[in-house]
C-alpha cells in the first residue's frame, strides 16, 4: 500500500539520488523489475552487473541514472524511507503504484502528482491511503479529492 503525505516531515528523504549513488548494491541490477524501471524511465538497458547502456550517454554507471529511476529503485529495495515524490516526474507514477502493490511505501507529494494520465482519471488501482485524513485513494479522482481536502483545511 502507498501512504501519501502532502507535506514533508523530518523523515522525508530529500536526497534519494545522492543516497543511491553511495549506497546501491550491485545485485539490485539483476532484479528484472529494476531492469524494467531503468528501461521504462531512462530508456536504458542493464547490460550486466552495474553496466548500463544509454542511447544518449552510451555505456554508463548507475550514478548517471535519472533521479526518478534512482528513487523508484530505492522504493523497491529500501521501502522504509519516506520518499519525496515531488522531486520525480509523473512518468514514475505507474511504477509507484506497482511498487505499492508489492509492499508498503510512503511518499510525499507537495504538488499534484499524476499517477495516471488525465484520460485515465477513473482507473482504480492506486491502492493508497492519505495520511492527512485517512481517505482511501484508488483513483486520480480520489487523490484529487484528498489533495483538495488537505489544501482547504490548511489555508
Amino acid at each position: 500500500m502507498i501512504h501519501i503525505r502532502f507535506e514533508r516531515s523530518p523523515n522525508t528523504f530529500l536526497g534519494a539520488g545522492k543516497y543511491f549513488d553511495y549506497n546501491f548494491e550491485e545485485d539490485w541490477f539483476n532484479d528484472p523489475l529494476v531492469q524494467q524501471i531503468i528501461q521504462d524511465i531512462d530508456k536504458s538497458t542493464v547490460v550486466m552487473g552495474c553496466v548500463i547502456r544509454s542511447p544518449v550517454l552510451g555505456i554508463m554507471p548507475p550514478q548517471w541514472l535519472s533521479n526518478g529511476a534512482k528513487t523508484l529503485i530505492l522504493m523497491l529495495k529500501e521501502p522504509w524511507h519516506e520518499f519525496n515524490a515531488t522531486s520525480i516526474g509523473d512518468n514514475c507514477g505507474p511504477w509507484i503504484i506497482k511498487i505499492g502493490h508489492l509492499h508498503d511505501i510512503t511518499i510525499v507529494c507537495t504538488r499534484i502528482f499524476r499517477f495516471h494520465p488525465p484520460q485515465e482519471k477513473d482507473v482504480a488501482d492506486i491502492n493508497a491511503v492519505c495520511d492527512f485524513n485517512g481517505m482511501k485513494i484508488d483513483s486520480m479522482v480520489d487523490y484529487l479529492d484528498a489533495y483538495g481536502d488537505y489544501v482547504m483545511k490548511t489555508e
